[in-house]
């Protein structure tokens, strides 16, 4: 988030005067921020297509869709939710993509030598790219957005809509 230059306080989305001391607030200030949160904000946000009140009460069920098989869960229990569908679609989808790199890291154990190498750096960035997608997530559900992964977004096994 963007700091005011006068008061050091975070800066409000939009608003053109610090909501602590009053300062003008310059666009180009409003746009700097640490690398995070612009990181966090760089995905659209699809929250518009959902219902309010649906994303607010299936928070817990979009939280478990990032957590392997779990997806499932959100499913069953809300079957006619659209935003734990999304969250469902956005889970399996990583899922599945972890378990793609983990056959594609198993084959390349195999080769002599260097395979055990290969493999051993190939595990360590599928899991953290894994928990990476899953803090991504989680920080924006708990804040009410509605985001696609990053690069493995746009797959959809599951309707949402």
């Amino acid at each position: 988030m963007a700091k005011c230059s006068r008061c050091g306080a975070d800066l409000e989305d939009g608003k053109a005067y610090c909501t602590s001391c009053g300062a003008r607030v310059d666009e180009s200030e409003q746009k700097k921020g640490n690398d995070f949160s612009n990181m966090m904000n760089k995905g659209k946000d699809f929250s518009g297509e959902f219902d309010a009140r649906d994303i607010v009460e299936n928070k817990v069920f979009c939280i478990l869709s990032y957590l392997g098989l779990l997806f499932i869960i959100g499913l069953i229990a809300q079957p006619k939710s659209k935003v734990i569908k999304f969250h469902a679609n956005q889970g399996l989808v990583l899922f599945l993509a972890e378990m793609v790199l983990g056959v594609v890291t198993g084959v390349v154990g195999v080769l002599p030598l260097a395979g055990a190498i290969l493999a051993g750096a190939a595990g360590l960035a599928t899991s953290v790219l894994t928990i990476g997608a899953l803090i991504y997530q989680i920080i924006n559900i708990s804040e009410g957005k509605v985001k696609k992964l990053p690069v493995i977004g746009d797959v959809t096994i599951i309707k949402w809509d």
